[in-house]
């Protein structure tokens, strides 16, 4: 095995990790939808942001869950473009 794919791998889960921290006594869905439904690296993005809100901001479950269906319904929407390419309008 290379260094590059055991280096991927090893990423790999530990996005798989963060998403399960975030979604830890959630509805089993929602490791689903961030696991399956979004692109690797959108997934990570939002399982940051999450870790970094609750433990910045405290923010309940109930927010959570806006964050995670509100970011999955964007990033379907724009057909898995990359968040961090995303542009906002002014």
């Amino acid at each position: 095995m290379s260094l590059v794919a055991s280096n991927n791998e090893h990423h790999k889960i530990e996005i798989r990790q963060q998403i399960m921290e975030v979604t830890y006594g959630l509805n089993k869905s929602y490791y689903t939808l961030m696991t399956e439904r979004m692109a690797s690296n959108n997934a990570d993005i939002l399982a940051k942001f999450v870790v970094s809100n609750r433990k910045e901001r405290n923010i309940v479950i109930n927010t959570v869950i806006t964050y995670i269906d509100g970011i999955s319904y964007l990033e379907k929407y724009h057909k898995h473009k990359d968040l961090n390419k995303m542009d906002l309008p002014i």
